[in-house]
């Protein structure tokens, strides 16, 4: 599995507009283009500073749905709302792969 990982910082008075567009991205989704896990995740630390977290099947899923217009739509919002501090592609390693 490989994953994408985006480091958003968000201004106070952007906050609430910014969870709501998360709502609306993890309800909305392509029947062709699905990801299998979709997370925000808030950094107790560092008052609005997110981690969006997406979890594809393999990575000619993730290359297509980087290239469409909801990836871009996304880094709108981002661009909009926030600042990107930081975007990642990683490979997810399941704890069944390792026979626990």
């Amino acid at each position: 599995m490989i994953g994408l990982e985006i480091s958003i910082q968000i201004g106070n008075e952007k906050r609430r507009e910014f969870l709501e567009s998360f709502e609306t991205f993890s309800r909305t989704r392509n029947n062709r283009i699905q990801c299998v896990e979709l997370v925000l995740l808030e950094n107790v630390t560092i008052p609005n500073c997110f981690l969006w977290m997406e979890r594809w099947d393999s990575e000619d899923a993730l290359v297509e749905y980087m290239n469409s217009d909801r990836f871009h739509a996304l880094m709108g919002v981002v661009d909009t709302l926030g600042k990107l501090q930081d975007l990642r592609i990683v490979e997810s390693i399941s704890t069944q792969d390792w026979g626990a």
